[in-house]
């Protein structure tokens, strides 16, 4: 059998063979490859990963002397050697584990020691408990597995993660507390390129029925969607063995995009025999065509990375047991127009689906020792380049909060600002992103930023850049900003982004007195409706965000009282219709009408 090919081709035709645990390569041609290939992040994986699938014993030396040499050993290498060992999983493989763990306890200076360590005792657990696997004697009720395979809440607003790490936590947290799920298990991609050893793989998140797990893949952070494509059968894998060694058995898993992740865990639901809820957007369907509705010209390869999105949001709403639509007041006009079938085909009809809004936490509070005073230090006294001048702390603030990404648009809501007037009035607050060791999106949005500002060195202390903070010091410095800047006119949040699903950040800046300025585009429309408690603007370039908010701030028809009057209104509905813990009942009795139904 000739297998010699390129790397994604090899590594591909070796993970299928896994997955149907084809055991068909010889072990001198196992051994050649590893000799070969060791060297390859890409192959030795999918190698190893067939070992483990295959039960390929004869191994289990060279996996023994490979983890003897850790101080040269990659970590995603000592991981996937440590996953294998326990899933092939016989006393000799304990031993060896055993004897890891007790070097690496050791080995205090290594920045993954902790992880490792948890790592290697979870999977001497499985050994241990194999013969119980499967089986959580104390459940008590229905468990829910929720993917968030973008970002990291320990990470909120850095890389691509987004709103949705922060609102499944929060909806975890929630749905904790009512009880009415037995466990709720929120789930992250971690992965072995990272340097966040700090983080734990398992971890109680604000209630103890409530947990997050992380699932450590080979490859890297940036750029998820295209490395979704490529290592789908690794994602579904991984989270396989992450479910056996903590010992979850969900009744259910809920995923929220049309990506190769998603389709893996639709896979994977189906061989577990578990229900299965899909979030449906209509993303990217409605950016294939203009206003005209012709089809926008686009190069071939961003074609085919689009169209593959399109495939799999069609094959999940037929495998979906239950499927989600996001919207206000039961309103979604977004998704006819692209998934008709939904309400023409008798088998998609009869499939329970419901349109639920995102949520927030409303309950956030400053704990003692902590005032808004120190959170408004933040614009004037941080390490970053850009900050406010005290001179200019009288004025109202324009604030945008997300991950730093060209389809956030902070770049052109900056050059908004310095091309309009609205600079001589007020000060704009970007905050996000790893500015310290920022990835390849992150640097660019930075180079633009400084290419702007060194433009228009006038404006440099009335624009503050802040690195993206944890949610609830986020919701905090907002309040500090709405408690200690009156200015005449309404503090605004303005959302840059092209367009949005529903705008997180959004509401959480509405919640606490923002005037909210949003894109036209996307769902933001099911809860803002322009000029009664917020507005809608074109966001697809500068010209048009610097129009649109120019419009609205500079406007002789609408005075600032009227514009705070909005910002109020805006406020007294969020707050009445967008709590996280409704939000959380309506999710939970969807998922148990789901399992009770089967």
């Amino acid at each position: 059998m000739k297998i010699d090919k390129g790397i994604k081709e090899l590594s591909i035709l070796l993970d299928i063979l896994a997955e149907h645990r084809l055991k068909i390569l010889r072990e001198d041609k196992l051994e050649e490859l590893l000799k070969r290939w060791g060297h390859d992040h890409e192959i030795f994986s999918a190698l190893l990963r067939y070992i483990g699938e295959c039960d390929v014993k004869t191994f289990i030396p060279f996996l023994e002397r490979k983890l003897q040499a850790i101080s040269e050993l990659p970590m995603f290498k000592a991981f996937t050697i440590l996953d294998v060992l326990a899933q092939i999983g016989d006393r000799g493989c304990l031993s060896i584990l055993e004897r890891f763990r007790a070097h690496i306890s050791r080995a205090k200076d290594q920045p993954a020691t902790t992880v490792l360590s948890e790592y290697t005792e979870l999977a001497s657990r499985e050994i241990g408990l194999r013969e119980v696997m499967h089986k959580r004697t104390n459940k008590k009720g229905a468990v829910l597995v929720q993917c968030a395979f973008y970002g990291d809440i320990a990470r909120p607003g850095q890389s691509e993660g987004g709103g949705l790490a922060t609102l499944l936590t929060t909806l975890g947290n929630s749905m904790a507390r009512s009880n009415e799920l037995d466990r709720i298990y929120t789930l992250f991609l971690f992965s072995l390129e990272t340097d966040y050893w700090n983080l734990r793989l398992i971890e109680p998140r604000g209630d103890e029925n409530h947990y997050i797990v992380r699932i450590p893949v080979s490859f890297p952070a940036h750029d998820r969607s295209n490395q979704f494509m490529i290592h789908e059968y690794e994602i579904m894998r991984a989270v396989q063995r992450a479910l056996e060694q903590h010992c979850i058995d969900p009744d259910i898993f809920h995923i929220r995009y049309s990506d190769n992740a998603s389709k893996a865990l639709a896979i994977l639901s189906k061989r577990l025999k578990k229900k299965l809820v899909f979030t449906l957007t209509s993303d990217p369907q409605r950016n294939l065509s203009g206003k005209d509705g012709r089809l926008l010209n686009m190069a071939e390869e961003e074609t085919l990375f689009n169209m593959n999105k399109v495939y799999i949001a069609d094959r999940l709403v037929e495998s979906a047991d239950g499927i989600i639509l996001i919207g206000h007041e039961r309103k979604n006009d977004q998704i006819i127009p692209y998934f008709p079938t939904l309400w023409i085909i008798p088998e998609l009809l009869r499939k329970p689906l419901d349109i639920v809004p995102e949520g927030i936490d409303m309950k956030v509070y400053l704990k003692n020792g902590e005032s808004y005073d120190k959170f408004l230090e933040l614009l004037t006294d941080h390490e970053g380049h850009y900050k406010l001048e005290n001179a200019y702390m009288e004025r109202p603030i324009i604030l945008n909060a997300g991950r730093l990404n060209r389809v956030k648009g902070q770049h052109l809501l900056l050059d908004a600002w310095v091309q309009s007037k609205l600079s001589e009035i007020y000060n704009l607050v970007l905050v996000g992103g790893n500015l310290e060791s920022p990835n390849s999106s992150e640097h660019m949005i930075l180079q633009l930023i400084d290419n702007t500002m060194e433009d228009h060195p006038e404006l440099k202390g009335r624009f503050c850049l802040l690195s993206a903070l944890p949610n609830r010091e986020i919701r905090l410095f907002e309040r500090a900003i709405m408690e200690r800047i009156n200015a005449k006119m309404p503090n605004v949040y303005a959302c840059s982004s092209i367009k949005e699903e529903f705008g997180i950040s959004i509401l959480e800046a509405m919640s606490v007195g923002f005037l909210a300025i949003a894109p036209l585009n996307g769902g933001v429309s099911s809860y803002i409706e322009d000029g009664k408690n917020g507005y809608l603007i074109e966001t697809h370039n500068a010209t048009a965000i610097k129009l649109g908010m120019e419009s609205v701030l500079l406007s002789r028809g609408v005075s600032s009282r009227e514009l705070r009057a909005i910002a109020k209104k805006g406020k007294v509905y969020v707050s009445r219709v967008f709590d996280i813990d409704k939000v959380a009942r309506i999710f939970s009795r969807f998922y148990l009408n789901i399992i009770k139904v089967s």
